[in-house]
């Protein structure tokens, strides 16, 4: 089956069916296509998103597909996106048994979170164990809480949810390495205990997280927070060619064009290089999403005004 394509989108998250609203709505002809995979689906609320702060992610999602399937033009696919090759004019999208053509592909695919191999970690990561402190932290206010690791990243995340939200943050380093008399002295200082232990088992939920230790000890928290390696969920930006920035996100322009032409990538999984830190906020995907559509709709319009072709 052959289906030919203005725009092929992978990836339903916020920034792919945001593009798939502004395309929709200027009557290009869009494919969305998704497998059901997305970073924050054990997440049980999503914050500071106006006017849906607090809400489930699931039904965020949902909403949003019924705001895409309003408009015609937009098609929506369940399944996985095997292959993207190149043509003379455009891409061929390979989907299970099928495959597309399409003038432009939009990736939004995500990343995914890799930890620590300790049993039960996870199970709870987005649920009880908490990557974010903007997204999180709030929520954790008068409770004891916990911050897994010993990098520099969670020697701030406990002295911040110290100095923010909590007078009993302990920092679990689960490691074999002593950290430094320093190290252990400022985090003191800041008001934070320091577990120097490894983790055999984290158990029970938000309110009653258990954290049990090689050497027998059991810590109850409220929750906890721990910085995983984010990296690419799909292999689709690397097997088309896109450019990678050092922490292996896609490296993209201003208007989310990646170094593949007719490539775009939005999302967590793309930023430009002059955009430090992570910035993984719901409202950022939204907005990426937008403008890598704002631009493609632009950029088709001159393609087909230029040829002719324009209706």
């Amino acid at each position: 089956m052959n289906e030919v394509l203005d725009v092929a989108i992978v990836g339903a998250g916020p920034s792919g069916l945001s593009a798939a609203l502004v395309l929709g709505r200027q009557l290009w002809n869009v494919a969305v296509i998704d497998d059901g995979r997305h970073r924050n689906k054990t997440a049980h609320e999503a914050y500071s998103y106006l006017t849906r702060d607090g809400c489930a992610p699931s039904d965020l999602l949902s909403a949003a597909m019924q705001d895409v399937r309003k408009y015609r033009s937009v098609s929506l696919f369940d399944g996985t996106v095997s292959s993207i090759e190149r043509l003379d004019s455009g891409f061929r999208v390979g989907l299970d048994a099928r495959h597309l053509t399409s003038r432009a592909v939009i990736l939004a695919t995500g990343l995914t979170d890799v930890v620590d191999a300790v049993d039960g970690l996870s199970e709870r990561f987005g649920d009880a164990v908490f990557h974010c402190l903007l997204c999180h932290g709030y929520e954790v206010r008068g409770h004891p809480v916990g911050v897994i690791g010993d990098s520099e990243v969670a020697m701030f995340q406990a002295s911040y949810l110290a100095a923010k939200f909590s007078d009993k943050v302990s920092l679990v380093t689960n490691s074999d390495r002593p950290m430094s008399a320093e190290s252990v002295s400022k985090l003191h200082q800041a008001g934070v205990d320091v577990i120097s232990d490894r983790l055999t088992l984290i158990s029970g939920s938000v309110g009653n997280l258990r954290l049990h230790f090689r050497s027998g000890l059991t810590l109850t928290k409220y929750a906890a927070f721990y910085h995983a390696i984010a990296q690419q969920r799909s292999t689709l930006p690397e097997r088309l060619g896109c450019e990678f920035l050092l922490d292996g996100r896609v490296k993209v322009d201003c208007f989310q064009s990646t170094s593949v032409p007719g490539v775009l990538a939005v999302g967590d999984m793309a930023r430009q290089e002059s955009m430090l830190g992570n910035m993984m906020f719901i409202a950022n995907a939204v907005a990426s999403g937008v403008r890598g559509a704002a631009w493609l709709d632009e950029h088709l319009y001159l393609c087909d005004a230029s040829t002719g072709d324009a209706s």
